[in-house]
């Protein structure tokens, strides 16, 4: 009898054991699991690139290490998944797949200074983690993409030195976070949303080298307590500069030159 309870027992620890580990597996089995996801995204962007000039991933993005030591990546400690993904200035030709819309933890994205081209993925306005975000100096075409607007945490938003086409999408006026935005040097037309004004974190906006047209609103600088920098030069701007430049407080530089502005310029640049 002693000898059967002692069984019993023995078996019922032992069961609890197994149920009490069984969290702690499955929580690593989905770590892991969802690791391989991002590594298995970052080797499809391996795949598409047709230049690597100095074999950086060719030798770093291999099956044969961790995705969090591969030249450019970042994982977070927390949750052991890619944070943060730097390419830039490594000279990379090709273009970016939408399985980047798989990096659901990535908060800084930047492959500024290639040679990318092509259009930007729909798939990576599933990034609401984003908080970075610069592809500045590639061949990227096509037009800024409305969904860029549900990133609603980016800080830092660069696409300038691309050529992009269309109109600035209204709906950037979501990223009510949102510090730098530079579109400049592309060849963007249409007029300038007013609603862009109205994110009161901006404190750069470079517009400038695109083919923009119509006025500046007269409010312009009442809702940009924040603006330090405001560069429009080479576009087809046209109207009053606004008065309301002297509400912009913390403004340090401006550039308005070669558009059909007419009028007088405001003293209140000349205070600044």
């Amino acid at each position: 009898m002693e000898k059967t309870c002692y069984c019993t027992l023995a078996a019922y620890t032992f069961l609890l054991m197994i149920i009490c580990q069984m969290p702690c597996l499955a929580l690593t089995s989905t770590n892991s699991l969802s690791l391989f996801t991002d590594q298995s995204a970052l080797l499809v962007l391996k795949s598409r690139i047709t230049l690597d000039p100095e074999n950086i991933l060719a030798q770093s993005w291999t099956n044969s290490s961790s995705v969090c030591s591969w030249i450019g990546v970042t994982c977070g400690l927390r949750h052991n998944r890619v944070t943060a993904l730097d390419i830039s200035d490594m000279g990379l030709s090709g273009t970016i797949p939408p399985q980047l819309g798989n990096l659901s933890f990535l908060v800084s994205l930047d492959f500024s200074f290639n040679l990318f081209g092509g259009v930007l993925p729909q798939q990576l306005s599933f990034l609401h983690r984003l908080k970075f975000i610069s592809f500045g100096a590639n061949t990227l075409s096509g037009e800024i993409p409305q969904w860029l607007g549900l990133l609603t945490k980016l800080e830092y938003l660069s696409l300038r030195n691309n050529s992009f086409t269309g109109s600035i999408p209204s709906s950037l006026s979501n990223l009510t976070n949102l510090r730098v935005l530079s579109f400049a040097y592309n060849r963007l037309s249409g007029q300038i949303p007013t609603a862009i004004f109205n994110i009161s974190t901006l404190e750069g906006i470079s517009f400038k080298g695109n083919e923009l047209s119509g006025s500046l609103p007269s409010d312009f600088c009442s809702k940009l307590p924040l603006v330090q920098g405001i560069y429009l030069s080479r576009n087809k701007l046209s109207g009053e500069i606004p008065s309301s430049l002297s509400e912009c407080s913390q403004l340090r530089y401006i550039s308005l030159s070669y558009n059909s502005f007419s009028g007088q310029i405001p003293k209140a640049i000349g205070r600044k």
